[in-house]
């Protein structure tokens, strides 16, 4: 199993494809109390999953909010590492306090992600975001990780592209960029998150302006591949006994694809057993459409190493490139913000 924590409760940036900045579906990311999950809170959890958990996978800090908010994020970090386990930390890298410390808490890797070189770039993906900052930040966090192994502990450097149908240029500039300082470079298709907002887009085909921005920007076109999925429903899913999805209070949200919604919660970890945990889970109502669309498979397959995906996206940026021309998409109501 692999437990995601969302150790504070909020983002410094507002990404179009997220739910935290999708303003008009505040529904999906509600407002909640500054929060976050303590040392202590957090070395109750292990301790319970250790004694209920067969096969811990790895803990990561990430989900829907921002790891590196977290002031104490290298002791939570630490608290997962000394018991032998893997941590995965990931980050837009607008801020970081102390790249020392971090590593010195020995994450197995950190995980950055943009979408773009160039400021005009980056901010439509990463909206609120300062691309300038981030490349000061990885050259920081390089450093330290340099540090870090000279002193005897490796923490993998990760980054993540985000592939818009007009972001290609930048994406070789940041490549070289990333490699420089000792990063491995993964690029991924952009799509839409989380679950509820695909299935309303898609099935209720419902959206508004800034919807129709960000579909448009998609390489991988929204229609073309929610129609590819959904021919093949799935029957089973590995999100339901093989993650486990906590926010800062401990509480249990039904999988890390869904949205922080409060009705995406399926208990308290500490209160509940993970078997009423797993139970909760598949009773849901959210479950049985996500399958019948395969939504899973549109998020793991714009993932960057499926074939039918990688040619369909290839195909349309470099259409784009040289004709621009917005995705291709059924009659939508847009609606008014």
């Amino acid at each position: 199993m692999f437990i995601y924590v969302d150790a504070f409760t909020s983002c410094n940036l507002r990404c179009p494809s997220c739910v935290v900045g999708d303003r008009n579906r505040k529904d999906l990311f509600p407002a909640k109390a500054r929060k976050m999950m303590t040392p202590a809170l957090l070395r109750q959890v292990l301790d319970k999953a250790a004694g209920e958990v067969s096969d811990i996978e790895g803990v990561g800090f990430f989900n829907w909010t921002e790891p590196l908010l977290h002031p104490q994020i290298a002791a939570l970090v630490e608290e997962v590492s000394r018991r032998g386990l893997k941590c995965w930390v990931s980050s837009n890298l607008n801020i970081l306090p102390d790249p020392d410390g971090l590593l010195a808490a020995k994450p197995h890797e950190i995980i950055v992600s943009v979408s773009g070189f160039r400021q005009d770039v980056y901010v439509r993906g990463h909206k609120g975001g300062d691309i300038e900052v981030v490349k000061a930040n990885m050259q920081r966090l390089s450093e330290a990780a340099a540090a870090s192994l000279a002193a005897g502990s490796r923490t993998w450097l990760r980054l993540v592209y985000h592939r818009y149908i007009d972001n290609a240029e930048d994406e070789q500039l940041m490549k070289e960029y990333a490699e420089s300082l000792g990063f491995a470079f993964s690029p991924c298709w952009a799509y839409v998150t989380a679950v509820e907002r695909v299935l309303d887009i898609y099935l209720e085909k419902r959206i508004f302006p800034h919807d129709r921005e960000l579909l448009d920007r998609l390489a991988l076109p929204f229609e073309q591949a929610l129609e590819n999925v959904s021919q093949t429903p799935s029957t089973t899913c590995g999100h339901i006994e093989g993650r486990l999805v906590l926010d800062a209070s401990a509480d249990v949200y039904l999988c890390c694809a869904s949205s922080g919604a409060a009705t995406n919660v399926v208990g308290n970890f500490l209160t509940s057993s993970l078997e009423e945990i797993t139970a909760s889970k598949r009773t849901h109502d959210l479950c049985g459409p996500c399958m019948k669309h395969s939504v899973m498979d549109y998020f793991s397959r714009s993932g960057g190493d499926d074939e039918e995906f990688n040619a369909i996206a290839t195909a349309n940026r470099t259409s784009h490139s040289t004709r621009p021309q917005p995705n291709p998409l059924a009659e939508y109501r847009i609606l008014t913000d």
